[in-house]
This record gives C-alpha cells, structure tokens and sequence, in this order.
C-alpha cells in the first residue's frame, strides 16, 4: 500500500467513527529544511478553524511492517486528544481563533532564522528578511500547559491582516527579547559531552575548551533560541567578556556556540565539524548553518566566515 493510500484508508476510518460532527483531511505541511510532515486536519463541522495533528510516524511505522492495530490504536488516541481540545476551554483551538485578528496576533510574534538556501521554496510562502546566508522568519509563540506552540506566518497571513513585513519585523524585535529572553552560559558545563561525541582520547585544542571561558547563547525557553545573535547587544556583550572577537558556531535551530577568536585564529575546519554533528547528532529540521560565523567586536556586526 502506497503512503497516499494509506493516509486516504486512515481518514475513512476515521469519519466511520467522527464524521457526523467532524471534519477530517489529510494534507503534508511544508516544514523547515525542507523536511515534509503529514498531517491530519480536524475541525468542527460549520468552524473555520481546527487544529492539526502529525501522523509522518504512524504511517511510516505501519509501512515499516510495524503492528498495525497498535499503530492505528495509537492515532485513535492522538484524534481523541485533538477533539477533546476541540471542546474544551482555553485550547490551540481558540487560539488560532484568536490570531486571526492582528490586534491579537501581534502579542504573540517573534522571529527565529532559517538557513536560506535549504528553505527555498517555504521562503516563497512566508513573509521573511535576509540575513547573512540566512533569513529571519517569523512565528506566533505562546505557551500551553507547559509545552511551547507556535506556527509559521505565512503570506496569507499578511494579506488577512493588512501589514508589511517590515512592520512584522519591528514588532517581532519588540516581542521575542520579551517573551523569549537570552540565556548564556559556560561551555565547560557541556564539554563532556562534546568529548564523548568526539571519541575517546585528546583532540587537538581540547585544553582550550576545558581551560577557558566558551558560551552557549539561546534562550531561556531554549526554542529556536539561534535567533538570540540578533538581540541588540548580546553578542556584544559576552564579546565584551572574553576580549575578543567571537567565533560563532550554528550547533542548531536553537543555539549557538561562541568562541573567543584569539584562541581559534584558524577556523577554516569547524566547517566540516558542523556539518559532521549536523548529520550524526541534529534533526533535519533543526539543522541552522553549515558553516561558522564571525562577530566582528569593534564594530558590533556578524558576518559569514
């Protein structure tokens, strides 16, 4: 059975079981890094808005030659979970009610970067500012029971709302230090777990890492916390600290690894090292760069290395 037929037997199953008061319809949502995900979408019958649940696992799994009936079980579940949301109080529901009125909306945007290259064809579809070999994009953030939601804005988003991306931009440099403020630390607290991936034994600069001041940046609620570089004085400021130029490293969608330059002179090989912990240790969709950074101190700017 193919994936498509597949997902159509799934979405008949499941209006035998709902379809009197829902609605139900299997689509696959461009994500980052040009990863896909299926989805089902699931509203009230006469609502314009639903809410959305991934099944990319499911379906491969049952593909896979996985136990069918607890595959299928297990979605019944996650449906149940989304109806339930559907009629309860404060839900990702009314949520997205909510941010249909700008006025609502514009609380709750902040922006993260992607990498532009790898999300050429999703940038056609949202709003987005270019940076570096980067972009800035921008997302509705909020939190719900302890778990972090957000969604891209798109294009559509724009027009139903009556803004320009520059006014996106400028509230979102408002928003995001506020609702996800920085958070920097040593890098010697990770360090043995950057030596185990490494392997066993020395490699060459270690005592570098273990014997002086390297940091991580991202945010408190570390969530597409590789956007902290661009608040305004961050990098600055822990620049300030070391005395030096910063080599940045894009570890992932959510943080960044920063170097005192005069300890690193050469950085021509932290090229291959992102890329390998790319491949080996980051999801495709978390993927940031694959190549460092540098922040020039003196005059407060971050360019491609």
């Amino acid at each position: 059975m193919s994936f498509e037929e597949l997902v159509r037997q799934m979405r008949l199953d499941l209006m035998m079981k709902w379809g009197e008061d829902y609605e139900f319809q299997a689509a696959c949502v461009q994500k980052i890094n040009g990863v896909e995900q299926p989805v089902l979408r699931i509203r009230r019958k006469g609502n314009s808005v639903g809410i959305q649940i991934g099944i990319g696992d499911v379906c491969d799994r049952i593909r896979k030659g996985g136990n069918r009936r607890e595959a299928e079980k297990e979605l019944i579940g996650r449906v149940e979970e989304g109806l339930k949301q559907i009629r309860s109080g404060e839900t990702v529901l009314q949520t997205g009610q909510r941010i249909l009125d700008y006025r609502e909306a514009r609380e709750r945007l902040v922006y993260r970067l992607i990498q532009t290259r790898r999300n050429e064809r999703l940038l056609q579809q949202i709003p987005h500012v270019p940076y570096l070999d980067l972009s800035i994009v921008f997302e509705l953030y909020w939190k719900q029971e302890d778990q972090h939601c957000s969604c891209l804005v798109y294009n559509s988003h724009l027009e139903q709302w009556g803004v320009t991306v520059e006014e996106l931009l400028a509230q979102a440099r408002e928003n995001t230090p506020k609702l996800l403020p920085a958070k920097s630390d040593s890098l010697n607290k990770i360090i043995p777990t950057m030596t185990a991936a490494m392997g066993e034994g020395k490699w060459e600069g270690q005592e570098r890492w273990e014997n002086q001041w390297m940091y991580f940046l991202s945010n408190q609620e570390y969530f597409h916390g590789a956007a902290a570089v661009l608040y305004e004085g961050e990098l600055k400021r822990i620049a300030d600290l070391f005395g030096s130029n910063l080599i940045v490293l894009p570890s992932s969608v959510n943080e960044v690894l920063l170097l005192p330059e005069r300890l690193w002179p050469d950085i021509a090989g932290f090229a291959e090292l992102i890329q390998e912990i790319n491949q080996k240790e980051v999801e495709q969709e978390e993927w940031l760069s694959d190549h460092p950074y540098r922040y020039l101190r003196g005059e407060d700017r971050l360019e491609a290395a």
